[in-house]
């Protein structure tokens, strides 16, 4: 028996490479690309809200229940499209819209589902981890103008 990296060799050594030129963009639907593309902009440019919620440190989440929530203080809203006015300290929550930039200190979103909101807080019925419910910035090194597609 071989391994699969010896399997993957023979295979790859039976295959003749398709030829490649290069085409503008509205011109390669349907093509295949050659070599992998990198977007000039981090997409997205900031850690953002994955859904709606709460923007919260997950620390002040553990061990909470919906027999034993926390309450936490909620700074103020913040839409899509919207930046933070406020970093997030200890027991302290933002409302957050999902797209909307993460605020310093916050590191998880609860869903709206798992709270409900006080005068000046919120319930906390359901515990977090650091980095649920949030999109992380993808930071892309390198950008290219043209496209080199198989034919």
């Amino acid at each position: 028996m071989i391994s699969v990296e010896e399997a993957r060799e023979i295979i790859l050594n039976k295959i003749d490479r398709l030829a490649t030129e290069e085409v503008p963009i509205l011109e390669s639907l349907g093509r295949v690309l050659d070599e992998d593309i990198h977007s000039d902009a981090d997409i997205p440019p900031f850690d953002n809200s994955a859904m709606d919620g709460y923007a919260v440190r997950s620390q002040d989440t553990v061990g909470v229940s919906t027999v034993g929530p926390v309450e936490l203080k909620v700074l103020e809203d913040v839409a899509a499209g919207a930046v933070p006015e406020s970093p997030i300290g200890e027991s302290e929550a933002i409302r957050i819209m999902t797209g909307a930039q993460m605020p310093e200190g916050a590191d998880a979103v609860v869903m709206v589902e798992n709270t409900e909101r006080t005068d000046g807080g919120v319930l906390v019925f359901k515990p977090v981890q650091a980095g649920q419910n949030v999109r992380e910035r993808q930071t892309i090194p390198t950008s290219k103008t043209g496209l080199r597609l198989f034919v």
